[in-house]
């Protein structure tokens, strides 16, 4: 195989393998050539992407940026954009686009795309914004009274909750002591704020808080203390909740004990408490249900039908680590052998200074005999809608209601001869119409099943979240006969879903289940949070990191380079973009590519910093890889042409500054074609090898050995104080060639021809390269294995060749 071919199959492989999707376009934007990554992020076949022009993959919006990127790449000049592109199932990705000139002898002759997925890191960026926006919107709209305080205890700002709670406006008490601390309380107040400046926090703290018109209130109180990027406590953050109405709730529960303990003792469910099995407790309605004067004292398996004993085994030891029973159908057993069915569940608590199992159950056993009629009766099916608690109906294609499960009165207290013969839509809440109605419209128009969520109105005037499917129903003729809508309310499941959307943990779902190493960073330049994926790429845990300046590395290397750039961007507001080398906590380097961006409210103000680092360790080997092959050749592992240009400018550079000599050995492979064709190209490959290592040996360390090409070599000594060092060495070249070759069982004998020239003031590389080859001719016209000195005129010979034939 040829230099050049091993070259080409090197970059067809690394192409081939690279994990970035590589695309090869025409010049007129035609796709001529994709690597696997390309068909795996649009989510195409090769063969369905070859030959379709870029406009066909980007979306309509980016088609005239991608010209204008192809447009510059057309002088010659790579360029590079964020564009946005079509995958097979529909969805947008974005996209990081590197577009490069590929040349053949200086000219264009197609683009190289080179692009990245940056979908999720773009909604990322989009996350943190909103993410922000929240927390700017919490100081101001949360219910708990907020103060900063300076170090000396002045107030520095306040939200507007503490206004209200505790009456003073915020010019009334920006720079003064907070002045909602009771006199006798003033002391103590001054002992947690020495603690809280030494970097302690207080957390949940039950205090008594002074309002301006005199009145105490009970007060949690939490203090944290606020840092400045060298880790010294500048200031104080104080949250404090008003539980005034708790702390009268739990006084009233405390007066009240004996109301609930009735409560108890007439409620139409069975009440059980029992520990390790042993009936501890039980209510009036427990006793009625087992016709027994008394549980005290009994094992509450002999209540247990056998059938269910080991369920219950396993119930109970859920329940004593702490998990509440989900509601379960049980069937009970009395003295006398009769069985009853229960509805049951239970939970652990603390019951006369001991952990103890709460059971509650209801008595279903008149339920499950209508059941069972209903499941024997010719009615099955509208007998299970109408007892279920989704709310089913049927509409016909106008929207009218033809029939309304009885669910609807137990959900929302209307009956459902309220809704037959009305429009579906007269109860769903304004704010949610428009949504239901155009999902109703679509399924109508195109029969495909629909999901939506909206309110419906209860009796009682409040509204209930429900989500509901619909689907088309058919005869057996295929007739359209109605469109069947089950609903289910999900009012719990919309608060968790709200409560979800006014936090963080939404951003860190996904920000912990990123494989990017991903940090906030404050102003102050304290890392706020860092992602478990820290522990995968480095081996340290996010622990290590959090808390500490953005500086800090676990093994206590500082990047000087990474100060600099995050400098940087926290003076001039600027992203920016470097790739660093960390240590992993088991011994090895890994190579990260560094983002910083700085992340900025609606209002335009700097929040914080946001770096997201990507391990690139493979890359960075590839191109280790790749720069080694760029200047050595592949078969003798020796420097290139390329190579050997940069070094011979900087020889002959220091060459002219410290007059120094140069000089350059132009040798070849005699016979070398004759070996090749007689032998195989396999003997003459592992010939030149050989060749090399013998060369090799016979030079110093300070010595650039070059492959030329073909069987033609170059030495390049750079640091010679005379002819004699020069000769001396040609000399030990020519006489290591004089052994005998066996290469794959073929012993002959080839030599080296051998050229030498001295770099001479004003000589260019050109000229030097010239001589040297001049001098290889004369070698072999006077009979090869030897070696020649170039002279200036024609007539003048060297009279320090050297023969050994």
């Amino acid at each position: 195989m040829s230099n050049y071919d091993s070259h080409i199959e090197i970059y067809k492989s690394i192409i081939e393998h690279n994990p970035d999707a590589i695309c090869i376009l025409s010049l007129d934007g035609t796709i001529m050539k994709v690597n696997p990554a390309v068909c795996q992020l649009f989510g195409y076949s090769e063969e369905y992407i070859l030959g379709l022009s870029y406009k066909e993959m980007t979306v309509p919006s980016d088609i005239d940026k991608v010209q204008q990127q192809i447009n510059i790449v057309l002088t010659g000049q790579p360029a590079e954009a964020k564009v946005q592109a079509c995958h097979k199932n529909g969805s947008i990705i974005d996209l990081q686009v590197k577009y490069i000139p590929l040349k053949v002898n200086h000219d264009i002759v197609g683009i190289c795309c080179v692009m990245k997925d940056i979908t999720e890191l773009c909604k990322t960026k989009e996350f943190l914004k909103d993410v922000q926006n929240r927390l700017l919107s919490f100081f101001n709209s949360t219910a708990d009274a907020i103060d900063i305080l300076d170090i000396e205890g002045n107030v520095l700002d306040v939200n507007p909750a503490f206004e209200k709670i505790y009456g003073w406006k915020r010019e009334e008490v920006i720079g003064k002591p907070l002045m909602t601390i009771p006199k006798n309380k003033l002391a103590e107040a001054k002992k947690m704020m020495n603690k809280v400046k030494n970097g302690e926090s207080i957390t949940r703290f039950d205090w008594i808080g002074l309002k301006k018109d005199g009145t105490i209130i009970d007060i949690s109180l939490t203090m944290s203390p606020i840092f400045d990027p060298h880790g010294k406590v500048v200031a104080l953050s104080t949250i404090t909740m008003d539980i005034s109405k708790q702390k009268h709730l739990e006084r009233s529960l405390k007066e009240s004990e004996e109301r609930y303990r009735k409560v108890v003792e007439l409620s139409p469910k069975g009440i059980v408490v029992h520990r390790n099995g042993n009936i501890l407790y039980a209510n009036p309605f427990a006793l009625k249900s087992a016709k027994e004067k008394s549980l005290l004292g009994k094992s509450i398996f002999s209540y247990i039908h056998p059938n269910f004993h080991e369920l219950s085994k396993r119930r109970l030891s859920e329940a004593e680590h702490g998990k509440k029973l989900p509601f379960i159908e049980m069937q009970l057993k009395r003295k006398d052998g009769t069985i009853f069915y229960v509805e049951i569940t239970g939970v652990s608590i603390d019951y006369d200074d001991g952990p103890a199992i709460l059971s509650i159950f209801t008595d279903i056993t008149d339920r499950k005999s209508a059941e069972e009629a209903f499941r024997k009766s010719e009615e099955e099916y509208r007998l299970i809608t109408e007892n279920m608690t989704d709310l089913v109906s049927a509409v016909d294609e106008n929207g009218s209601v033809i029939y309304a499960s009885p669910s609807y009165e137990r959900v929302l207290g209307f009956s459902p001869e309220n809704y037959v013969g009305n429009l579906a839509f007269d109860l769903i809440h304004p704010d949610d119409l428009f949504k239901a109605k155009k999902q109703f419209d679509h399924m109508v128009a195109t029969k495909e099943s629909i999901r939506v969520e909206y309110r419906l109105k209860h009796a009682s005037g409040k509204w209930i979240w429900t989500e509901a499917g619909g689907n088309p129903v058919y005869d057996e003729n295929g007739h359209l006969l109605y469109f069947l809508i089950v609903g289910r309310e999900i009012s719990s499941r919309k608060k968790v879903e709200e409560a979800l959307r006014l936090s963080e943990k939404r951003y860190r779902l996904l920000a912990d289940n990123s494989l990017d190493l991903i940090q906030l960073v404050n102003l102050n330049g304290i890392v706020t949070y860092a992602s478990p994926s820290h522990k995968t790429v480095l081996g340290y845990d996010p622990e290590e990191y959090v808390g500490k300046i953005v500086f800090h590395q676990p093994n206590g290397k500082i990047d000087d380079n990474l100060r600099k750039a995050i400098t940087n961007m926290a003076r001039n507001y600027k992203p920016f973009s470097i790739e660093v080398s960390r240590t992993h906590k088991a011994g090895y380097d890994v190579w990260l590519d560094v983002n910083g961006t700085p992340v900025y409210d609606d209002d335009g103000q700097y929040k914080y910093m946001m770096i997201v680092a990507r391990e690139i360790t493979d890359r960075k080997k590839y191109q280790k890889q790749l720069e080694y092959l760029s200047f050595h050749d592949t078969l003798t592992g020796l420097p290139n042409r390329r190579f050997f240009s940069e070094q011979l400018k900087q020889s002959i550079k220091e060459a002219k500054r410290y007059q120094r000599k140069v000089a350059l050995l132009f040798l070849d492979v005699d016979r070398f074609k004759h070996i090749n064709d007689t032998f195989g190209h396999d003997v003459g490959d592992e010939l030149l090898k050989q060749f090399t290592n013998r060369v090799q040996s016979c030079i110093r360390e300070s010595d650039i050995l070059v492959r030329w090409g073909g069987d033609e070599f170059i030495i390049l000594l750079s640091k010679i104080e005379n002819e004699k060092q020069v000769t001396n060495i040609a000399e030990r070249i020519i006489f290591s060639l004089q052994s005998p070759w066996n290469l794959f069982g073929q012993e002959f004998k080839t030599t080296s021809s051998i050229g030498i020239a001295f770099y001479e003031e004003g000589d260019t590389e050109k000229e030097l390269l010239k001589k040297a080859d001049i001098a290889l001719y004369q070698a072999k016209s006077e009979g090869k294995n030897t070696f020649c000195f170039y002279h200036r005129t024609a007539k003048e010979k060297s009279s320090n060749k050297k023969s050994l034939l």
